[in-house]
């Protein structure tokens, strides 16, 4: 959050309080659903692992980054890449 606020020269909980006012959401799940659909096209477009498609949107561990995908598209990375 403090690198996105400081993108835009404000604190971060003037970013929170206009971010929500005007989406309704927060900076971070809008953060993560961008990270999980370009994860998404990595894997569609083909040649990146798994592990390689979770380092490429920020995921250090890929484990954790599969528990996230599944929970944003309901199957595995594997299984979006096979086109399953």
């Amino acid at each position: 959050l403090e690198d996105v606020a400081a993108q835009f020269n404000i604190s971060v909980p003037t970013l929170t309080r206009r971010f929500r006012a005007a989406t309704g959401g927060t900076v971070m799940n809008c953060l993560n659903n961008l990270r999980m659909r370009r994860a998404a096209d990595l894997l569609r477009e083909g040649g990146l692992s798994t592990k390689q498609a979770a380092a490429a949107v920020g995921f250090a561990d890929p484990s954790y980054f599969c528990r996230c995908f599944r929970r944003a598209f309901g199957c595995s990375p594997l299984q979006l890449r096979l086109g399953s």
